[in-house]
């Protein structure tokens, strides 16, 4: 079983990964997640500003929740900037009826996929 740290570890990681893929800075991923997420109105240039310094303090501090982590990397994920890439990001959909270790070896096989789709 991952603890809870190794998996806030890999979701900061997958993060960072996708604002890589994706092309854009954590201040941009900051001023886009409130426009389209926060206020959709995005008139008010201090809040926003104020959002990308509380989400930076956080970031340096590694104190964002697991939840708000994967919802960073599914806006991320679900963007049209990523689609105008041609790039599309597997999602895996958690199922309670499978076991971990099914959930497991379904990714490590996906892995294994994209490996060779890269090669």
């Amino acid at each position: 079983m991952k603890s809870l740290s190794n998996e806030l570890h890999q979701a900061y990681t997958e993060f960072e990964n996708s604002l890589s893929v994706i092309g854009w800075t954590f201040k941009k991923f900051c001023f886009y997640y409130y426009e389209n997420v926060i206020n959709d109105s995005y008139d008010d240039e201090i809040e926003s500003n104020r959002f990308y310094e509380k989400q930076k303090k956080k970031k340096q501090r590694k104190t964002h929740s697991l939840n708000e982590l994967s919802d960073f990397i599914r806006y991320i994920i679900n963007h049209s900037d990523l689609e105008t890439k041609g790039l599309i990001k597997p999602q895996c959909l958690s199922d309670e009826e499978l076991s971990p270790e099914f959930e497991e070896e379904m990714k490590k096989i996906s892995k294994e996929i994209t490996k060779m789709i890269k090669n």
